[in-house]
């Protein structure tokens, strides 16, 4: 039982780090793909969602919701989702 708990860990584990190196890849920019991984990896790690008059900073699961609520709005629009700087796991950018 142990040793599948070490292999789950270690999947999880590389399927973090594939989702690293494609974020980093994208100069850490999260794609709509990258962000459906992120909440399934780690819902908390916050992200920045840059809109046409504001940005704010909150957690990958909440993305989703408060996009599309800034996209409803007539005033507003999305323009792009990325990791906050200095955010280790953009660290070898």
């Amino acid at each position: 039982m142990i040793a599948q708990v070490d292999s789950f860990d270690a999947t999880r584990e590389a399927e973090i780090a594939r989702l690293q190196a494609a974020i980093c890849r994208d100069y850490g920019f999260v794609t709509a793909l990258s962000l459906e991984h992120l909440i399934r990896l780690d819902p908390h790690h916050p992200v920045l969602v840059r809109c046409g008059c504001s940005r704010f900073v909150c957690a990958a699961d909440n993305a989703p919701q408060m996009m599309k609520d800034v996209n409803e709005s007539k005033n507003n629009h999305v323009r792009d989702v990325g990791l906050i700087a200095g955010d280790a796991w953009l660290k070898g950018i």
